[in-house]
C-alpha cells in the first residue's frame, strides 16, 4: 500500500508490472496546462546550446536571461509560472534527487540505481525491476487541482513495455494517495502487453480514465 507519494520509475499497482526500464532525466510538474510550443521551448532550454536568450521580457522583445522568466516562451508578454515541481537529475552521486523548484520535494532513490549521462547533464538509469525514486508526503504544491502539465526526457532499454503476455504500466513520474491505480492523482506511464510497442499516457485520475 502506497502512501502520499510523488514517484519517478514507478506507478501505482501489482509492483513486478510498474517499474521504467531505461533512463529518466528532467522531470518537471506545472500547475498549468502548456501548450506544445511552450513545451518544446521548455525542454529545449536544458540544452548545451541554446539559440539566444532563454526568454524575453515582458514587453515581448527585449532578450531576458533572468530566472524569473526562464520558462516564458519568448514573445510572451505575460507572467510565466515556473514547475512546483523540477527534478534534473544532476546530481551524479548519492540516494537523493534534489527539487529545484524551491518546493523542497527532494526525492530519495530506491534500490540502488546508478547514476548515468543523460539528456542534458546526469540521468538516473532504472532497471525496470526494483529502482526507482520517491518522495513521501510531499507539498501540497504537487496537488494538481485544475490542470497541469508532466514533462521529462525518457529513453527505454527495451523495445516495448509488456513481455506479450501481461500488460504492464512502467511508471515515469507519479503522484498516489494510496494502493492500486484507484488511488492515482495523476501520472505519466508507457502502457501495453507488447514486447515490440507501447502507448505514452498521461492523465489525472485512475489509470482506466487515462
Amino acid at each position: 500500500m502506497q502512501a502520499n507519494k510523488v514517484n519517478l520509475g514507478y506507478n501505482s499497482g501489482p509492483a513486478s508490472k510498474q517499474y521504467m526500464n531505461g533512463l529518466i532525466d528532467e522531470v518537471k510538474i506545472y500547475n498549468s496546462a502548456l501548450t506544445a510550443n511552450e513545451i518544446l521551448i521548455d525542454m529545449n532550454q536544458g540544452s548545451g546550446v541554446v539559440m539566444g536568450a532563454l526568454s524575453t521580457a515582458s514587453d515581448g522583445t527585449t532578450a531576458d536571461n533572468s530566472s524569473a522568466r526562464a520558462y516564458c516562451v519568448p514573445g510572451d508578454t505575460t507572467t510565466c509560472n515556473p514547475p512546483v515541481g523540477e527534478w534534473k537529475l544532476d546530481n551524479k552521486t548519492g540516494t537523493t534527487a534534489n527539487d529545484t523548484s524551491g518546493n523542497g520535494n527532494t526525492l530519495t532513490t530506491q534500490g540502488s540505481p546508478p547514476w548515468t549521462q543523460g539528456k542534458h547533464g546526469a540521468a538516473l538509469a532504472l532497471d525496470g525491476s526494483t529502482q526507482y525514486a520517491e518522495k513521501t508526503s510531499p507539498s501540497s504544491d504537487l496537488t494538481l487541482t485544475t490542470a497541469g502539465t508532466l514533462e521529462a526526457w525518457v529513453k527505454s532499454d527495451i523495445a516495448g513495455p509488456g513481455d506479450d503476455a501481461a500488460t504492464y504500466y512502467r511508471g515515469i513520474v507519479t503522484k498516489v494517495t494510496g494502493g492500486g491505480a484507484s488511488a492515482q492523482e495523476y501520472g505519466l506511464d508507457w502502457y501495453g502487453s507488447s514486447s515490440t510497442v507501447g502507448t505514452l499516457r498521461g492523465g489525472v485520475g485512475t489509470a482506466t480514465s487515462y
